[in-house]
């Protein structure tokens, strides 16, 4: 499975969040620009808008340079942090050699052409294994990045000492069912002080592989970096990410949001949306977000076939998507040995993926690019109403 920087995909969660990705995205509004929304790069959703601009998110070797400085001070803090814990830590830059350009989750393509070839990346990026295609964009290669000294003194340690570790690694966060075994396999994360809790932004991006049954992690929800050992301790101490107010910008974005919805302008794109998808034959898929909804109940469907242990559901149980999900075409329904994925089912899934998102990207461009104006407004006003909180939240990013 693919590593990724702790550090990075932990920024990225905040820009994400500060520029409202997934709620409306970069075009300048018209039928041209609709076309050049599909013909844009994705990855034009977190550097343009107010918030982008004033955080200087559109400057990715900027961006680049600076998460690397505080990944330098945080992992020299993390070595003084679990030294006090009783632990030996060595300091790791797990960037290695790459930059902000090497995570791009859509691989420098345009929406269209992302879309033709992967859909939103939910079933199309795995193959049946549950592992990552080769080609997937948005997955950092193992082989790209240096080896973390940190997992040899983990290995070295007792089972009782190795969940000592974890303890003091991840604090509440740790899982002796997820954390690594001593042959690196099973590992939800590297010891180099990050989680998979830091990369939750990628979920759309990435399998659509579901949290753990009980997760309060849902629509707004922010980590209590004080309760996950030393690697949030210090990534709230020596990052400047202070949980007052990283939460207070969850709630901002939350009220950005419910104000974007409830403006006619939005109203009245969401009419046009639900018009346009049943003209594409998708009358049942009425709000933007519900295409790749369905597909993703039914990527969950076939994980909870494999592992048994989310809700207990069966694999033939009825699915919630407006694309049929009954019998799949070929094979012979088995499953996988590695993750009991069954290849022909993920085989079907994939081809329903991308026939559903591209049917779904005009109507979604149109939505996108007549919304994108409200959603600017209310950016700006919010850096005009706070101006001393988005200058603390800008300094932690090295601004």
């Amino acid at each position: 499975m693919s590593t990724k920087s702790g550090a990075m995909v932990a920024a990225l969660a905040v820009a994400v969040t500060l520029t409202g990705c997934g709620e409306t995205k970069t075009a300048n509004g018209g039928g041209a620009a609709v076309e050049d929304y599909m013909n844009g790069s994705a990855t034009d959703d977190y550097n343009t808008g107010p918030m982008a601009e004033y955080f200087g998110f559109g400057d990715s070797d900027q961006m680049s340079a600076q998460l690397r400085e505080q990944t330098k001070r945080q992992q020299a803090a993390m070595v003084e942090c679990m030294r006090a814990e009783g632990f030996e830590y060595i300091a790791f830059d797990s960037m290695g050699d790459m930059g902000a350009d090497d995570f791009d989750p859509y691989g420098g393509m345009t929406r269209k052409e992302y879309t033709a070839k992967w859909g939103w990346g939910v079933s199309t990026t795995i193959d049946a294994d549950g592992q990552p295609i080769d080609d997937a964009p948005g997955y950092g290669s193992t082989e790209d990045l240096p080896e973390d000294p940190n997992q040899k003194i983990r290995d070295a340690l007792s089972p009782e000492d190795q969940l000592a570790y974890d303890k003091a690694m991840f604090g509440d966060m740790a899982d002796p069912t997820t954390m690594m075994s001593d042959d690196g396999s099973g590992s939800t994360g590297s010891v180099d002080g990050s989680s998979d809790s830091d990369s939750d932004l990628d979920s759309d991006l990435d399998s659509g592989e579901p949290d753990s049954e009980g997760s309060d992690e849902g629509e707004g929800f922010q980590p209590d970096f004080s309760q996950m050992g030393c690697s949030g301790r210090t990534m709230t101490d020596s990052l400047g990410m202070d949980q007052t107010d990283m939460e207070a910008m969850t709630d901002a974005e939350e009220e950005m949001t419910q104000r974007v919805d409830a403006d006619k302008r939005v109203k009245a794109a969401a009419a046009d949306y639900r018009a346009c998808m049943k003209a594409a034959g998708y009358p049942n898929l009425t709000e933007p977000g519900d295409a790749q909804s369905s597909i993703e109940d039914r990527m969950n469907e076939m994980w909870e076939a494999d592992s048994g242990d989310f809700d207990g559901s069966d694999s033939g149980s009825g699915s919630t998507s407006d694309i049929d999900s009954g019998d799949t075409e070929g094979g012979d329904g088995g499953s996988v040995e590695s993750a009991g994925l069954d290849a022909a089912k993920l085989k079907k899934l994939q081809r329903d993926e991308i026939e559903l998102a591209v049917a779904e990207l005009p109507c979604d461009a149109e939505y996108q690019v007549a919304t994108q104006k409200v959603r600017f407004e209310e950016e700006q006003r919010f850096i005009d109403e706070n101006p001393e909180l988005v200058a603390r939240m800008k300094k932690s990013f090295g601004g």
